[in-house]
């Protein structure tokens, strides 16, 4: 069964240690880099990563993207969502079908 884990600070992994994911609690981007790293080495499937630590790993999740594993989804943080998360998303949709059909006429 493929492996699904999260990378992000100990506040956000009490929501997703419940759920079965492998949890990485990490205090910087240095020790979400190194995670990300060996999740991906070991072949995890997905990885929810906070949204606040992938805004600082820009070049690191650009280069794991090259790759066809693991698929990395922001989430947002204790601080709540910086819309970074909701402009992947949008993109993808929009590479997808050609046409921005979540947001329309919306400024998210």
């Amino acid at each position: 069964m493929p492996e699904v884990g999260f990378v992000g600070s100990r506040d956000i992994a009490a929501v997703f240690r419940p759920l079965g994911l492998e949890v990485a609690e990490v205090a910087s981007a240095a020790e979400a880099e190194v995670a990300l790293e060996r999740m991906a080495g070991e072949g995890f499937a997905l990885v929810f990563l906070e949204e606040d630590l992938g805004i600082e790993l820009g070049e690191t999740l650009a280069r794991l993207k090259q790759r066809s594993l693991p698929v990395i989804s922001l989430v947002p943080g204790v601080r709540g969502s910086r819309g970074t998360a909701a402009a992947a998303i949008r993109r993808m949709v929009e590479r997808a079908v050609g046409a921005d059909i979540l947001f329309k006429g919306e400024d998210g």
